[in-house]
């Protein structure tokens, strides 16, 4: 499994209970009382982070056409805020393609930079503030 298929889960006794979308739609695909391998990881605060931006991404997909996922709108971001690398192809033409930001990748440091670079783009293209959005409607579903 790479580490960007990893899905946080908190411990609770003695389950896991999922800690963002990506984990709550993997556990979906388990159907009752099948098994499943699971390798643990203690999650660290890059984790956390990194995660949250993707959570922030997911909030972001239903407020925005012409992107399949939270990959393709990341993808989109990198290059906005130029976490880029140069490409030439055969004909001599140069490309920008998206950088990872994985925990191998960059730092996280570097990775906060990238993200608050992120935020306010994606900030900018919903119009809205996503990440007072996601904190609003975590109450709001905790509350219901």
């Amino acid at each position: 499994m790479a580490e960007l298929d990893g899905r946080l889960f908190r411990r609770i006794g003695n389950r896991l209970s999922p800690e963002d979308f990506a984990a709550e739609e993997m556990l979906e695909t388990i159907k009752d009382n099948d098994c499943a391998v699971i390798f643990v990881r203690k999650a660290d605060n890059s984790d956390k982070s990194r995660n949250h931006w993707f959570l922030l991404l997911h909030a972001a997909l239903d407020h925005l056409e012409g992107f399949q996922d939270e990959d393709s709108l990341s993808d989109a971001i990198k290059v906005a805020v130029g976490h880029t690398r140069p490409i030439r192809k055969l004909d001599g033409e140069i490309i920008f393609l998206p950088k990872s930001i994985s925990k191998a990748a960059m730092k996280e440091a570097e990775f906060q930079r990238f993200k608050n670079r992120g935020i306010y783009v994606l900030n900018r293209l919903l119009g809205f503030d996503i990440v007072e959005h996601v904190e609003q409607n975590k109450h709001r579903n905790h509350r219901s």
